[in-house]
């Protein structure tokens, strides 16, 4: 077994039980519920934390509205279906840094996103480790990589290297 084999082996093993609030997941193409809002949405990502009754708490509303350095806090209460495609991507990223989870996958984050905002998120990623969260992504731009990540994996033709 090598080294990065055990790293993601841990992490297959947190998303079991109670893995919802170890880690968080951010994959592609995915399709909010039919006129449900901003706020509502970016919401969900607390439902790990919440009682069976589903409310919400102080604390809960913190970590929603804290997450919003994604930059949607001004769509609160739009419907999620009249966004661009890269403001629905802001705000799917920010339900799940609403999770407050202290792993973090995304499969193509900067996916619909103009260059500031791939550069605002990607300095938000790189910020995070020092909150005590790590942060693994899946990215096809390698310059950006480069840029804002500790490590890289590199993948051809399905093999690590």
């Amino acid at each position: 077994m090598e080294s990065g084999d055990s790293a993601v082996r841990r992490v297959a093993v947190l998303a079991g039980e109670g893995g919802d609030r170890q880690v968080g997941f951010l994959p592609q193409g995915l399709v909010a519920p039919e006129h449900i809002v901003v706020r509502r949405l970016v919401a969900r990502g607390r439902y790990p934390h919440q009682s069976l009754l589903g409310t919400g708490t102080v604390a809960d509303e913190e970590a929603v509205w804290s997450a919003t350095v994604a930059g949607v806090a001004d769509l609160a209460e739009r419907p999620v279906e009249e966004l661009s495609g890269g403001q629905r991507q802001r705000v799917w990223i920010t339900m799940v840094l609403a999770q407050e989870t202290p792993y973090l996958l995304f499969d193509e984050p900067t996916t619909f996103l103009d260059i500031t905002h791939q550069y605002e998120l990607l300095a938000l990623f790189a910020r995070l480790p020092g909150e005590g969260r790590t942060i693994v992504a899946v990215m096809h731009d390698i310059n950006q990589a480069c840029r804002f990540a500790d490590h890289i994996v590199a993948m051809a033709h399905g093999v690590w290297s």
